[in-house]
C-alpha cells in the first residue's frame, strides 16, 4: 500500500490521472513536499495497481508482484480477510487488530512500512512488554500474529521474498507465567448469591445460581433462550465462542424449582432480562462485585489462582469428572471443541447428538447449594 494512497486502486482512473496533472501543474513548495519525481513515481504506482486489479491478478496462481509495499496494517488487513474467508473464530480474528495498535503504539506511528521496522525495534518492544508485567502467553500471542502479518505479506508479493521478518528471533526471557485460573467452590457461590440477595442485586443472584449449574460462559449465559427439548428444558446457546459452544444445556432439578419458585425462569425462546447493555459490561458487572464482596469483604484467597466468572466454568469441570464422568462427557456438557477430547468420528458423532436427558442426568450429579429465594433480591 502506498502510505501517502491508501485507497489506491480503489479510485476511478480518471480522477487518479486529473488529480496528478493538477498537482503537477501547480509544482511542490517547500522541503517537506514531495519532488515532482517522487510524484511521478507515486502516480506511476499506482497506475500500475490500477491495471494490475483490473487483470485479477489477485486471482491468478502466479500473480504479478504488488507495486506497493506492505504497511503493518495493510498487512493485517490481509491476514483478517484470509481469517474471515477460514470462518475463523471472530475472537481470534480480533486479536490480529490487537497485536497491531499495541504495536503501533508503542512506536508512536498510526501505521509504518514493514522494511522500517528492524528487530532492535521488536528487541525493545519485548523488553517493554516484559517490565510492564505482560503474563508470557498473552504477548507471545500477540508476537504470534505479528509474525503471521509478516508472513502473509510475502506470501501476497507485498515484500521481497528474501526479507526476514523482524520478528522471527523473539525470545521471551524473564516473562511472568499467566497467573492459573481458580474454580469457585459451591462455599463461594453460596456467598456471593447471599451477598447478592443482600445487596438487592437480582442480576447477580441469577447470575451465580444459573452458572454453578451449567458452567455456562458469561457471553453465553447473556444470549441464552429457553427451549423444551425432548420434554426436558434447556438453555440453548446459539452464539458460542467456537462451533461446539452452539448445545442445549438441560437445568438442574434445583435450579429448574428456584427460578419458577422467583419468578424469573423466562419463557420458551426467551432468555433474562438483564440490565447491563453489552456482554463485556455484563461480564465486568459480576467479576466487580466478586471481587468487592467475596474476595475483599471475606477475605477469599487468590493465590491458588485468580477467581472470576470463568471460574464457575471451571468449577462445573471439576465437579462432572469428580462424579466420575470422562473427558469427552464434560466436553458436551460445557461445550468444549471435540478435537481437544477425541478425534474419531466416534467422538464426533456423540458430541454432536447430544440426547438431553442423559445430559440432565450429568447435570443433576452437581452437589445443590443453598440459594436465597431471588424475591429477596428485589
Amino acid at each position: 500500500m502506498d502510505p501517502a494512497h491508501p485507497d489506491a486502486p480503489s479510485l476511478p482512473r480518471d480522477i487518479e490521472v486529473e488529480v496528478f496533472m493538477e498537482v503537477m501543474e501547480l509544482g511542490t513548495n517547500g522541503p517537506d513536499q514531495p519532488s515532482k519525481a517522487e510524484l511521478q513515481a507515486q502516480h506511476t504506482a499506482r497506475t500500475k495497481a490500477y491495471d494490475r486489479a483490473e487483470r485479477k491478478e489477485d486471482q491468478r496462481r502466479f500473480p504479478a508482484p504488488h507495486p506497493y509495499e506492505a504497511t503493518l496494517l495493510s498487512a493485517a488487513a490481509l491476514l483478517t480477510s484470509e481469517y474471515e474467508a477460514d470462518h475463523r473464530a471472530k475472537k481470534d480474528t480480533a486479536k490480529i487488530t490487537t497485536a497491531t495498535k499495541k504495536f503501533l503504539a508503542w512506536l508512536g506511528q498510526d501505521d509504518i512500512l514493514f522494511r522500517q521496522i528492524l528487530p532492535r525495534h521488536v528487541k525493545k518492544y519485548v523488553r517493554y512488554a516484559r517490565d510492564e508485567g505482560i503474563p508470557k502467553n498473552t504477548f507471545s500471542a500477540e508476537i504470534g500474529k505479528l509474525k503471521q502479518i509478516y508472513a502473509i505479506a510475502m506470501e501476497e508479493g507485498r515484500l521481497a521474498t528474501d526479507s526476514i521478518s523482524p520478528f522471527s528471533a523473539v525470545t521471551l526471557k524473564g516473562f511472568t507465567p499467566a497467573k492459573p485460573k481458580a474454580s469457585y467452590t459451591p462455599e463461594h457461590a453460596e456467598i456471593l448469591a447471599k451477598e447478592a440477595a443482600s445487596k438487592k442485586r437480582k442480576d447477580v443472584l441469577i447470575n451465580v445460581g444459573v452458572s454453578y449449574y451449567t458452567g455456562m460462559r458469561s457471553s453465553e449465559l447473556y444470549g441464552c433462550v429457553i427451549r423444551e427439548v425432548d420434554g426436558v428444558s434447556c438453555f440453548h446457546i446459539k452464539d458460542g465462542k467456537t462451533a461446539s459452544s452452539t448445545r442445549n444445556v438441560p437445568l438442574h432439578d434445583h435450579l429448574l424449582e428456584w427460578l419458577k419458585e422467583g419468578g424469573n425462569l423466562p419463557d420458551i425462546g426467551s432468555g433474562f432480562n438483564w440490565a447491563s447493555p453489552t456482554k463485556p459490561e455484563f461480564n465486568k458487572a459480576f467479576n466487580r462485585f466478586s471481587d468487592a464482596y467475596l474476595l475483599k469483604k471475606h477475605g477469599v484467597s487468590e493465590d491458588a489462582g485468580k477467581l472470576s466468572h470463568h471460574s464457575f466454568r471451571h468449577g462445573m469441570c471439576t465437579r462432572l469428572f469428580e462424579a466420575g464422568y470422562s473427558e469427552l462427557e464434560v466436553a458436551h456438557v460445557v461445550g468444549h471443541s471435540a478435537e481437544t477430547v477425541g478425534r474419531t468420528e466416534a467422538s464426533k458423532t456423540y458430541i454432536k447428538k447430544g440426547i438431553p436427558a442423559k445430559l440432565r442426568e450429568r447435570i443433576n450429579s452437581i452437589e445443590r447449594i443453598s440459594l436465597p429465594s431471588i424475591q429477596a433480591a428485589y
